[in-house]
């Protein structure tokens, strides 16, 4: 199963400088309106928008509220869940899973190795073995950024339980 998402890099050059180190949040979230409303997101446009509406926090990043908001506004329908309880791991993995089915973006908070941070990325497709996101992280086109692949257990062992669910309007 796989969504046919537009990438974006956060280091794209329409993106202001000072923001391309931390607009992973606002990114993920233009790839998945993208897909979800069927036209061009601009990810500069998101970074006003949700500065307006405070749903970055200097210090923290990007908030998961603040970014359903904006999803919302633009006419998805989006929220937010986690799945902090052991037990709710495969709760949580069976509805991205659904999600992604039913043609929606869920945008993940991972913990990337090396980093003292946390990373947000959109799933773009699963299979048996694991799932598909595009990293918008990477600086060079000679890296792996779309459609990258993580195991189940690695996603399993990353991913912080959170996820901002966007889905296509309901009519």
């Amino acid at each position: 199963m796989q969504n046919s998402v537009p990438y974006f890099s956060q280091y794209d050059t329409t993106i202001p400088e000072e923001w391309r180190p931390r607009a992973c949040g606002v990114v993920s979230l233009a790839m998945a309106l993208g897909f979800i409303l069927k036209k061009e997101i601009v990810a500069p446009e998101l970074i006003e928008e949700g500065l307006k509406i405070n749903a970055y926090h200097a210090g923290l990043g990007w908030r998961h509220d603040g970014l359903v908001e904006l999803a919302n506004n633009r006419g998805a329908h989006a929220h937010r869940e986690e799945f902090k309880k052991d037990r709710e791991l495969q709760v949580g993995i069976e509805k991205i899973k659904r999600v992604i089915e039913n043609k929606g973006v869920p945008i993940v908070s991972i913990i990337v190795p090396d980093m003292h941070d946390t990373h947000l990325v959109p799933l773009t497709g699963f299979n048996n073995d694991g799932f598909f996101y595009h990293e918008s992280a990477k600086k060079s086109n000679d890296q792996e950024v779309e459609y990258v692949f993580i195991s189940n257990i690695d996603f399993e062992t990353r991913w912080r339980r959170l996820a901002i669910f966007v889905e296509p309007p309901t009519r």
